[in-house]
């Protein structure tokens, strides 16, 4: 692949990363409560930008992947080279945000019946396992379901790696996922794995949100995304332009129609890959000829630092919310002015803890590895 298609691909993951987290913002400082009523199911379904992350991360650990034995042999001592380079890139922010959050004395939302952090929790968050245990997944930061989740997708993904190594496989395992993952998540539910009424809907948001088996199809749709990357990159198809844009104009429509995408599942699809079968129509639009409606500098730059944006963004939230608040008549102005202060705020803290902490960790990380 030359360096301009490299580009290109880099560009059009950056922007969809923008979009997903100003999506999660948006949720998260109640836009759709307090927007007017034309954009409020936009607002009310921010939280989809959680679906697009988990696109583009197996969509980046495929194509990490393939470039990775391409060049290594595939072996046992290979695939643990690998995973323990990807928690590596993990480690630095998320090390930090866990023990500013263990401050701040956790998430009471979902921590339960044990109301404190407690060392085990911290262990399972240290060792990236928390997304197993129901307490624990989203318990110190409020937004780390989603690094558990992809966590455990991370030590499996190299193994899938190699059966999964075509489109035709892809789509199969995809479409075997759904049906699989609606029973499995059927009997799940039905256990009485707690008695505590509070341990219960933690654990019942657990298996309908947060747990890896719920975000399972979505996961393994970013797989088909990649082979429908290589497809479109090594061969000739005419009118992408407009295709393009067919695509991209299908996909708005289906996002914007929230009251059926947001709200209810199909048969045995389930919410989450309604969202992601949609998105997965938006992505391959940009695949085939990204627009600078989608990308363009605003939406890449906020994509390119995204990671730390996502885990630091609540406590700016909290901040405003504590200490500045400006309230007016209208609600919408009231939103649009404590999104802009997060937004801002965020990208200006992503900075410079990607800057000051994040990449001289990593490189000291990397310097020490090859010793």
């Amino acid at each position: 692949m030359n360096k301009q298609a490299t580009k290109q691909h880099l560009d059009w993951i950056d922007a969809l990363k923008g979009i997903a987290m100003i999506l999660i913002l948006m949720i998260h400082t109640d836009a759709g409560a307090r927007l007017p009523k034309v954009l409020s199911p936009i607002g009310y379904n921010g939280w989809v930008g959680v679906v697009i992350f988990f696109l583009i991360s197996s969509f980046l650990l495929y194509k990490s992947l393939h470039n990775y034995f391409c060049q290594t042999p595939y072996s046992f001592k290979s695939i643990h080279s690998w995973i323990k380079k990807k928690f590596f890139h993990f480690i630095p922010l998320f090390y930090l945000a866990l023990l500013f959050g263990i401050y701040m004395g956790g998430n009471k939302t979902w921590i339960g019946s044990e109301l404190t952090i407690t060392v085990y929790n911290i262990i399972t968050h240290l060792f990236f396992v928390h997304g197993l245990f129901p307490r624990y997944s989203n318990s110190i930061l409020g937004v780390e379901w989603y690094i558990g989740t992809l966590a455990l997708f991370i030590w499996i993904i190299p193994f899938l790696f190699k059966y999964i190594n075509t489109l035709t496989r892809s789509i199969l395992a995809f479409l075997i996922s759904i049906p699989t993952v609606f029973y499995i998540n059927s009997y799940l539910i039905n256990l009485t794995y707690f008695s505590n009424p509070i341990d219960l809907k933690v654990y019942n948001s657990f298996i309908k949100d947060f747990c890896i088996f719920e975000n399972l199809p979505t996961l393994f749709l970013g797989i088909v995304l990649y082979y429908i990357f290589k497809y479109i990159t090594t061969t000739e198809i005419k009118n992408k332009k407009i295709l393009s844009y067919l695509l991209l104009l299908i996909s708005v429509v289906l996002i914007y129609d929230a009251s059926i995408f947001g709200n209810h599942s199909l048969f045995i699809i389930n919410t989450h890959t309604l969202w992601s079968i949609t998105f997965s129509i938006f992505i391959i639009s940009q695949i085939l000829y990204q627009n600078k409606i989608i990308c363009n500098n605003f939406f890449k730059v906020i994509g390119r630092y995204s990671w730390p944006i996502y885990l630091f963004h609540l406590y700016l939230i909290y901040a405003y919310k504590k200490y500045l608040n400006f309230s007016f008549s209208s609600s919408t102005l009231n939103w649009s002015i404590e999104f802009v202060f997060v937004l801002i705020s965020s990208l200006a803290l992503a900075y410079g803890l990607t800057r000051f902490v994040n990449s001289p960790i990593l490189n000291w990380l990397s310097f020490k590895n090859k010793k």
